[in-house]
């Protein structure tokens, strides 16, 4: 791997949650930024219905990165165990899109790309660990 070292096969556990982690967090960052991005479409009189389809699109590009993230960082594993790490990530990654509406509402706007910072930072924490042999 490119800038990175190649997850361990001897610990699956520490594979799995790694992949987790990376995966919840990179689709919660995506979904996050493609609200953030289509804010202002999205805001006025009659602006929902519409443009419905760009919520639509954030919220499943989101889910579907954190899926193939999940998958992609879990190699080495089983694809049972693959697919389990990419459901747990889709699961989280409906957590952070859930957290987008508190963060918009307590900081218009500017809660989506502090939310997605935190994101960001999680993802690269996870790369992080992973490069310096935290985790695998």
């Amino acid at each position: 791997m490119p800038g990175g070292a190649e997850p361990r096969a001897g610990d699956p556990l520490a594979v799995a949650l790694a992949a987790v982690v990376h995966g919840t967090a990179a689709g919660g960052a995506l979904v996050c930024v493609l609200l953030f991005a289509t804010y202002p479409m999205l805001r006025g009189a009659g602006a929902i219905g519409p443009r419905a389809d760009l919520l639509l699109l954030a919220g499943l590009g989101g889910l579907g990165a954190a899926v193939g993230v999940a998958w992609f960082r879990a190699r080495g594993l089983e694809p049972w165990r693959r697919a389990m790490a990419g459901a747990v990530a889709f699961g989280g990654a409906i957590v952070v899109a859930m957290a987008t509406m508190p963060a918009d509402l307590l900081w218009p706007r500017w809660g989506l790309l502090a939310l997605a910072g935190l994101c960001g930072g999680a993802s690269l924490w996870t790369r992080r660990a992973v490069r310096t042999g935290w985790a695998p």
